[in-house]
């Protein structure tokens, strides 16, 4: 969550390689639980979960769609998504 509360938010035609796609739950959108890092293409790297290992996974096989139907603030299923870059303090 701090990591989403420190990027600058951003739309998916703008997303780059090391930009940031967050994941909260549909019913706290303002939350975020989750954290994954834009790689190109439809690729993300994450860590899904405590004792699992960190996998390079495609939007279709997190999200159930591809990252062209995707726009930050999408409730896609039980998750709202958003997209991010990190910002520089000063």
């Amino acid at each position: 969550h701090e990591q989403w509360m420190k990027s600058a938010p951003i739309k998916r035609a703008d997303l780059r390689r090391g930009d940031l796609v967050f994941l909260a739950n549909a019913e706290k959108p303002d939350r975020v639980v989750h954290v994954a890092l834009y790689v190109g293409g439809e690729f993300l790297i994450e860590g899904p979960g405590t004792g699992m290992n960190v996998r390079r996974v495609t939007f279709k096989k997190k999200l159930g769609h591809r990252l062209a139907g995707i726009e930050s603030g999408d409730t896609l299923g039980k998750k709202v998504v958003y997209f991010g870059r990190p910002t520089i303090e000063k």
